[in-house]
């Protein structure tokens, strides 16, 4: 059952289902390469950033019938929509899995997190 919110009150869950786990957490992490410019003295005058992308993180649950089945290198889908905090707009784009990561025990539930990266100019 999704929450019920009144009031000033944080976003709460997480959007959409994903395929092929039960998602218990989504982490975000936008990064770039940067290169100082430096002066005559060796100090740093100036910036300059390019090639932003986002890592993500999906951590969750491996269910008893359509189990994630992606390989690493391959194209992730994602349900859920990230925010948006490039310096540009990014529109289109491809997520490529990074690391596939799969744990069971016999106490437990199967579980599974998955690293991707996504390449805002790779379509």
């Amino acid at each position: 059952m999704a929450a019920t919110q009144t009031g000033i009150a944080p976003k709460h869950g997480i959007t959409s289902a994903e395929t092929g786990l039960i998602v218990n957490s989504i982490s975000y992490n936008w990064i770039q390469e940067s290169y100082p410019t430096k002066n005559h003295q060796g100090e740093t005058v100036g910036m300059t950033f390019l090639d932003e992308r986002a890592t993500i993180k999906i951590q969750g649950w491996i269910p008893t019938s359509s189990a994630f089945s992606g390989n690493i290198a391959g194209t992730l889908v994602m349900a859920n929509t990230m925010p948006d905090h490039f310096k540009g707009t990014a529109t289109g784009g491809t997520y490529l899995i990074d690391e596939i990561s799969r744990e069971a025990s016999n106490e437990g539930a199967e579980t599974i997190e998955i690293s991707a990266t996504y390449w805002p100019f790779i379509s």
